[in-house]
């Protein structure tokens, strides 16, 4: 592995932090958006987030002492306007755009630290995160018509 490897605690700080801000994201747009199959799609979506920070927050107190250091004030803001004028479309590309980069996020994350059991966490979520992003990229096909057979079966709740 090259490159510079950083610690395991600000692997944990960083992710837990980030699932939270995209937990609150989705719950939000559950909470807001009218269409009742968009808002299961997002409160599975904030299910999913909330349950990656508590096992990041599992692992970490399954390895230190300390209580995890989770501080509200580094829970990304979010640039998104989201109100019950908010679109399918919209709503699904601020879900994909999400992530794609807490994909990526967890990716460099695995690459960066010399940890190997936390690697294989970072990889794991990053796998289910890029499980996210196709999802939402069938059900943005779906909506537009714009889908190619292997998007058939990826989101069956937007099926009939």
């Amino acid at each position: 592995m090259g490159g510079q490897t950083i610690d395991a605690r600000r692997v944990l700080i960083e992710a837990v932090h980030r699932e939270q801000s995209a937990h609150e994201l989705y719950a939000l747009l559950a909470d807001t958006i009218p269409n009742r199959e968009g808002a299961k799609t997002f409160a599975a979506l904030a299910k999913d987030e909330a349950d990656h920070r508590r096992l990041l927050e599992a692992w970490w107190r399954q390895r230190y002492a300390d209580p995890f250091p989770f501080d509200s004030a580094l829970v990304a803001s979010r640039e998104v306007t989201v109100d019950n004028r908010t679109g399918a479309l919209e709503a699904l590309a601020i879900a994909l755009e999400y992530e794609e980069k807490a994909a990526r996020s967890y990716e460099a994350l695995a690459a960066a630290t010399d940890n190997s059991e936390l690697r294989r966490l970072c990889t794991d979520i990053a796998a289910q995160e890029w499980g996210h992003f196709e999802t939402l990229e069938a059900e943005i096909n779906a909506l537009t018509g714009d889908f190619y057979w292997y998007d058939v079966g990826r989101a069956g709740h937007v099926e009939d």
